[in-house]
């Protein structure tokens, strides 16, 4: 093996190393798009919960003065079916964003499984760290 078989390695070796960090920066790249949207919709989802929590708070107050219209209508609350469908949004809302976490810890991982042997144990601890996030969101 002479000087320009060395260098042509190299030259190889440089290549496939260039490719492989274009290849993670992808990875990274993705999880970051990703992420903002998770981060819009957890911001979404804490708006919805103050929402529920100021209709929860409404529907335990009484108005005994409205008794409605004279005629026909009388005042009858119906705050806490309101509460309820706000307790299936954000439920709903909270699937999504496990989902979301998921995929980008899937990015993630596919990004540290690029540097090789100590990427796989990087990307296992990555994982355990986003299966936390899903239980505590």
């Amino acid at each position: 093996m002479g000087l320009e078989d060395l260098q042509s390695a190299l030259s190889s070796y440089r290549t496939q190393l260039a490719n492989k960090r274009a290849e993670q920066r992808g990875y990274y790249d993705k999880a970051d798009e990703i992420r903002a949207v998770y981060n819009e919709l957890a911001g979404r989802k804490s708006v919805l919960e103050g929402y529920r929590n100021t209709v929860s708070t409404f529907s335990e107050s009484t108005y005994g003065d409205f008794v409605g219209n004279v005629f026909t209508t009388t005042y009858v609350p119906k705050v806490e079916e309101l509460v309820s469908y706000y307790n299936t949004v954000i439920d709903n809302v909270d699937t999504n964003l496990d989902n979301l976490n998921n995929e980008v810890t899937r990015y993630e991982n596919l990004g540290l499984q690029c540097d090789g042997p100590i990427g796989y144990l990087a990307s296992v601890v990555n994982s355990l760290i986003g299966q936390i996030q899903n239980w505590v969101n």
